[in-house]
């Protein structure tokens, strides 16, 4: 993998954990180099920390987390700046960017198998399920300040498992169980002890996540595509400004996002052919 293609993936994964609705995983497998990232964290375990391949994976993990972190801290204001402003351009962005490179994983299933049918609409059923339960009555409250670790550490296992898991938001999660708030209030007032119980739960979250998700793809590779699959289509439905078909000209103005979008999700499957030909 070079230094730009792996650095380039964690910006893009950045920036789609700050946009709500958005899973840092659904652009990296719609780049291509999701199951290289699944690779590097599933292998990484305690008890085999010398025979792990620090050289090559570290720099991954490295290269990708800098970028991650860089577009985090560059773009978070911009993108909440653009989502209060300008929201229905900037959804039918994404959701032509998804669009317009989601042929990628389509390619990966046999929908001829009854299990990639049936998968396909349980990924679609979870999304759903999340939805309406995200719209139902209050969620529960909590402080930064007097908020216990155990759902600190919790919190950052569901924020990481979820970065990992395509199509499902991870904000999302997080406003269901009524964790969002403490950890973004922890993060922008600089609380050491709850960043510290947050990180502590995201190396949990990822790696466990990863390795089920590696564990799935080597023996359920068709079945887990098509349920990761199942999966972005339903959120494509949630990411939907449906606000904008009221409005004739915020609606072309969306419209036109979207076909920039389609074009540049076609120009990610162009690099993605060229990397993944060079490097895998």
């Amino acid at each position: 993998m070079t230094f730009f293609w792996v650095f380039f993936n964690g910006i893009l994964m950045g920036i789609a954990n700050v946009i709500p609705g958005l899973s840092g995983g659904t652009l990296l497998l719609l780049t291509g180099i999701y199951p290289r990232f699944i690779k590097v964290f599933s292998s990484l375990h305690p008890t085999h920390l010398k025979a792990y391949h620090w050289r090559e994976n570290g720099f991954f993990i490295l290269v990708i987390g800098l970028g991650a972190l860089i577009s985090i801290f560059a773009m978070s204001k911009v993108m909440s700046w653009l989502l209060d402003q300008h929201p229905v351009p900037v959804y039918l962005l994404l959701m032509g960017l998804i669009i317009g490179s989601i042929d990628i994983i389509v390619k990966k299933i046999r929908f001829s198998s009854r299990s990639s049918r049936y998968a396909v609409i349980a990924g679609i059923a979870v999304i759903i399920c999340l939805v309406i339960f995200s719209s139902l009555g209050d969620q529960p409250a909590f402080s930064s300040q007097n908020i216990h670790p155990i759902l600190l550490i919790t919190a950052g296992v569901v924020a990481a498992a979820t970065m990992v898991l395509p199509g499902v938001s991870g904000s999302m999660i997080l406003l269901l169980l009524g964790l969002y708030k403490p950890i973004v209030d922890s993060v922008s007032n600089l609380n050491i002890m709850n960043i510290c119980y947050i990180a502590l739960g995201a190396l949990v979250g990822i790696l466990a996540a990863s390795r089920l998700i590696k564990w799935l793809l080597e023996r359920y590779t068709s079945t887990t595509y098509a349920f990761l699959f199942g999966l972005i289509v339903a959120s494509l439905i949630d990411l939907f400004p449906f606000s904008a078909v009221g409005n004739f000209w915020i609606f072309i103005i969306g419209i036109i996002a979207f076909i920039f979008g389609i074009i540049l999700g076609k120009g990610l499957k162009r690099l993605e052919k060229k990397y993944s030909k060079e490097n895998y």
